[in-house]
């Protein structure tokens, strides 16, 4: 999992301390079926989102995500639930460790993938 800069700047600073990072996902619906994306290097699926940069307001952050890992636009409609806590606290194999408090957001029309430039 790639960090941003500004992730990787506290990194130096604390080593393999635990970090508290603010995170997005996408919850895209369609009837009774959600999309999920694949962990680059596992077998594990999930949804799909990513980290809040300094700030950024959490909408415009799903919206950047989205846009960079799927090419798609999207409109968010609202909030599904906030989330956080021991089961969100995670070791890196690298032995970083972090807990995530995340935001999830839906969204109502389907997502249009953009050409790239």
């Amino acid at each position: 999992m790639p960090f941003s800069d500004y992730v990787q700047s506290i990194r130096a600073r604390i080593g393999h301390d635990l970090l508290l990072l603010p995170g997005v996902t996408a919850v895209i619906r369609e009837g009774d079926r959600f999309l999920l994306a694949r962990t680059a290097g596992s077998d594990e699926w999930g949804l799909l989102g990513g980290g809040v940069e300094p700030g950024e307001d959490p909408d415009e952050a799903i919206v950047r995500e989205l846009q960079e890992e799927i090419g798609a636009r999207v409109r968010v409609t609202g909030i599904v639930g906030a989330y956080g806590g021991e089961s969100l606290v995670v070791t890196y194999p690298n032995g970083d460790r972090v807990s995530v408090v995340r935001l999830d957001r839906v969204r109502v029309r389907a997502a249009r993938p953009t050409r790239p430039r």
